[in-house]
């Protein structure tokens, strides 16, 4: 068995599916860094507080797993970016969670 970096050192981490909608183009209040063409994956690094994504429950630091079903883990950045442009009004992301909440700095 292979485990990830997180299980080696023990950090507790947890999975939530965050759905996301909206009726118009109102911005969904996020901002997302990383990807396989970076150093680390792609990364909730601000969420803009009342807007659609802080009342849906994702948060800064939330490492993006999937959208509606699908893996994120192997797209570059501008992949990922493109598959959430195209995911329309209503979609979920499965983001990974640590269970220690903490301050992440916003770029």
């Amino acid at each position: 068995m292979i485990l990830s970096r997180e299980q080696q050192i023990g950090r507790p981490i947890m999975s939530v599916d965050i759905k996301l909608s909206r009726n118009d183009a109102q911005p969904w209040g996020l901002r997302l860094s990383g990807g396989v063409d970076f150093s680390f994956p792609l990364t909730v690094v601000r969420v803009t507080i009342g807007g659609l994504a802080d009342k849906a429950g994702l948060r800064a630091g939330d490492v993006v797993i999937k959208l509606n079903g699908e893996p994120m883990h192997q797209l570059t950045h501008a992949d990922a970016h493109n598959r959430l442009v195209n995911a329309g009004n209503d979609f979920e992301l499965t983001v990974a969670r640590d269970r220690i909440i903490r301050n992440v700095p916003q770029q």
